[in-house]
């Protein structure tokens, strides 16, 4: 996958100098005062976004709302990476909105974003980051027609048993700490989806015997082999993991994450939920 970030000279620059052809995909963010760069007669594809830089007091009222198109900019990126498109992030100075979806996508596709994180060059913003993310996430169940895990790192594209087994083992310890006073548990909220249709929803932490009960209960229930999905999260983690998408950074829960666990629910063909709270 061949990624760049550009600042609005950049790509201006670049299609005076016919460097955008029609292998190229751009997102181009842009300030409300100014207009979207024109890629007329390059033959390149564009998904223009207005959306300004805004600082931290101002997303704070406004997050909810900010880059509401990140859906649509998700499904353009795997399309376009699926027609084998070099990937343009461009805003006006090249540093923050397009470094923060330059980031998610390659942390989507490559599993780690750190090169750009770590870059002095760049200030990645961060609702930008999680907010594609998880758009990419839910893209990934929504374009059917499209294998998107060919396009992923090996480490990514996680073998699906492979990682329920593996996070199983992580709850079934989790589960095991909670029986011991000196130890607290850290996990927070557990998801399971089972091959009878069922799932069974976890939240608000396993202080309480009840809860770990419960879920030992559901352990000893189902055969490993049995489980279509798995979601943990822990307390004070910047991330959750399960088995569909690996690390996320959805950060919010089934609640918060809704499209994405409607969309794991309608995957899985979920047809009752039982919820422990």
């Amino acid at each position: 996958m061949k990624l760049k970030i550009f600042s609005r000279k950049d790509l201006i620059h670049a299609v005076k100098c016919h460097d955008i052809d029609s292998k190229t995909a751009v997102i181009s963010f842009y300030d409300k005062e100014t207009e979207p760069v024109s890629l007329d007669g390059t033959g390149g594809r564009v998904f223009s976004v207005q959306l300004d830089d805004l600082d931290k007091s101002e997303l704070k009222d406004a997050y909810y709302h900010f880059f509401d198109e990140a859906s649509e900019a998700a499904e353009f990126v795997i399309r376009a990476v699926n027609d084998g498109c070099t990937l343009i992030f461009q805003c006006e100075c090249g540093m923050s909105r397009s470094a923060g979806c330059a980031a998610a996508v390659t942390e989507f596709f490559e599993g780690s974003s750190t090169a750009i994180f770590a870059d002095p060059k760049y200030c990645p913003n961060l609702a930008v980051f999680h907010k594609m993310y998880y758009a990419l996430c839910c893209a990934r169940l929504k374009l059917t027609d499209i294998d998107t895990d060919k396009y992923r790192n090996v480490d990514v594209a996680a073998d699906r048993q492979a990682a329920i087994k593996r996070l199983l083992a992580i709850i079934r310890r989790e589960v095991e700490l909670s029986k011991n006073e000196d130890h607290r548990s850290e996990l927070f909220g557990a998801y399971f989806i089972t091959n009878d249709g069922i799932s069974y929803s976890f939240e608000g932490g396993m202080g309480s015997f009840f809860t770990a009960g419960n879920i030992e209960e559901l352990l000893e229930k189902y055969a490993e082999e049995d489980f279509l999905f798995v979601c943990y999260r822990m307390w004070d983690d910047i991330t959750e993991e399960d088995s569909e998408s690996g690390r996320t950074y959805f950060t919010m829960g089934k609640v918060g994450a809704l499209e994405y666990f409607e969309l794991i629910d309608k995957k899985y063909n979920v047809r009752e939920e039982i919820v422990y709270d």
